[in-house]
């Protein structure tokens, strides 16, 4: 004959296991879905196709910053520029626009997210003056050969 004391033990590690194991599946899903990695080069095309915005991102835990460069025509015309996040989101404010030469706009603000497994960071880009606000979205790519060696780690 079986004691109501031992069926209780038993119950009791059941329920604990049981616990135990949803909050492991739990955290799992969660670490699964955080990890889709930042770092490293990401460019959305500014002005058709002589004019590109590339990003060099790197993240720790939830944190990402990183540089925004603006290459036209060849050249490196917008270098520096301070990108900051709390992942999955990514912001940006510049002195002028990113899609025409400086005489634009007083400055602008980019936030946009991580967009999970599809691999680019969906956003909007605002004007300060509010005359306009419109859709931008970074695609992954390798370093740019105008900005070789801008990274010691290469990218």
């Amino acid at each position: 004959m079986k004691s109501h004391r031992a069926g209780s033990l038993i119950d009791r590690r059941r329920t604990r296991l049981a616990a135990s194991l949803a909050l492991v599946l739990a955290g799992a899903g969660c670490e699964r879905e955080f990890r889709v990695p930042v770092d490293g080069w990401w460019v959305s095309s500014a002005g058709g196709h002589w004019r590109y915005n590339y990003m060099h991102l790197t993240q720790v835990g939830d944190k990402i910053w990183g540089k925004l460069f603006t290459i036209s025509s060849g050249h490196v015309v917008t270098r520096d520029v301070p990108v900051g996040g709390s992942y999955p989101s990514v912001w940006f404010t510049t002195k002028s626009s990113l899609h025409t030469p400086k005489s634009c706009c007083a400055s602008a603000s980019y936030v946009g997210e991580v967009n999970g497994d599809k691999q680019f960071i969906d956003g909007r880009y605002e004007y300060s003056d509010g005359t306009r606000s419109e859709p931008f979205f970074f695609t992954r790519t390798p370093e740019p050969e105008e900005l070789k060696g801008e990274f010691p780690s290469g990218g």
